[in-house]
């Protein structure tokens, strides 16, 4: 077993030790929450095992952080397995939430990023760049926020602009966006961003501006790996 599978295995057991202790207190519900967006990439079943009790629990005690990562999480799911129903509730429950926590920062982050993230998959750009551009006015507004969030935040929005063919504020976001991954010490992010806009030179028609951010995005994963 590698040290990262290893490492893995410890924080899902930890997480287990609290949720076995029933104590019904934040805890309980992070490491809940915790589970469920540890498996969103690899097994849909756990994170909806973990998830779906989450709903009853945060709501019961006004939790309402829990709630919207809980919200955000299963909406991702429902839309990638195609449960149109099941999807459409969990944007309505993400709207409601959003509408009536407008004081909470980081709901609102949460919130309109996953709306955002379900109107681009959806291939509604138009509709979703307002909530990503939201989700980064509160981000922004948020001084505890990991600047590795931040600049996914931004990425999203040079992705948006550049599917939209808007090139000069795609270009715009992704600077910012290296910027933030820079200030976080996050080099796969930075990699991220210059391979982005390499190809939004490459849009562009300027080539030799593309194969230099290219490079420095080449240099960045031989470095990760």
């Amino acid at each position: 077993m590698s040290s990262g599978v290893f490492g893995q295995s410890k924080y899902i057991d930890s997480l287990e030790r609290i949720i076995s202790l029933k104590n019904h207190d934040e805890p309980e519900r992070k490491a809940y929450s915790q589970l469920g967006v540890e498996y969103l990439k690899t097994d849909h079943n756990k994170t909806k095992f973990y998830l779906r009790p989450l709903i009853k629990m945060a709501t019961d005690a006004n939790d309402m952080m829990q709630l919207s990562i809980a919200y955000n999480s299963l909406l991702t799911v429902y839309q990638n397995e195609g449960h149109l129903d099941s999807t459409a509730y969990f944007v309505d429950k993400l709207k409601s939430l959003a509408a009536t926590n407008v004081s909470n920062k980081a709901i609102l982050v949460n919130c309109n990023q996953a709306l955002g993230l379900y109107y681009k998959k959806r291939g509604e750009y138009k509709t979703a760049l307002p909530y990503n551009l939201t989700a980064i006015k509160y981000a922004e507004a948020t001084p505890e926020i990991d600047k590795a969030v931040l600049g996914g935040q931004w990425l999203n929005a040079g992705t948006l602009y550049n599917l939209m063919g808007d090139f000069k504020n795609a270009m715009s976001c992704n600077l910012k966006a290296l910027t933030k991954f820079e200030e976080a010490g996050n080099k796969r992010g930075e990699s991220f961003c210059y391979t982005n806009m390499s190809g939004i030179y490459i849009s562009l028609g300027q080539l030799s501006r593309a194969l230099q951010t290219a490079e420095k995005s080449l240099g960045l994963k031989r470095e990760l790996n």
